[in-house]
């Protein structure tokens, strides 16, 4: 059963230890829902998006959670890809000590589509 404590879909590269219902499933006034979202109410990530816009503050959808959201996506991508551990620095942002994995973080973008560094 995937869901049994210490066991990962990956084996031992990426646990998935909870089972049942996580914080956040439903809306009945639940702390971590009321956490999530900072007090505003219940609402589409669009309209808490443009409630922001006008009260200010982070919406709940932020992108700071989804770039960490997205980068255990790929690191676990990398890790599963190469079947062994890797080893990420979250204040460089850079796997370290895995020449091959490194490589595998990024790639030289397209001509016309890079991102200028500023």
């Amino acid at each position: 059963d995937r869901c049994l404590p210490g066991r990962g879909l990956f084996g031992s590269l990426v646990h998935f230890e909870h089972c049942g219902q996580l914080p956040g499933d439903s809306q009945d006034g639940d702390d971590d829902v009321v956490a999530l979202y900072k007090g505003k109410p219940f609402e589409g990530h669009k309209n808490n998006f443009y409630r922001c816009i006008r009260e200010g503050g982070l919406p709940v959808s932020d992108v700071y959670s989804h770039v960490i959201a997205m980068n255990t996506c790929h690191l676990t991508a990398i890790a599963a890809r190469l079947g062994r551990t890797i080893h990420w620095d979250p204040a460089t942002e850079q796997i370290t000590g895995d020449e091959q994995a490194a490589s595998m973080a990024s790639r030289t973008p397209r001509a016309g589509y890079e991102i200028h560094r500023v």
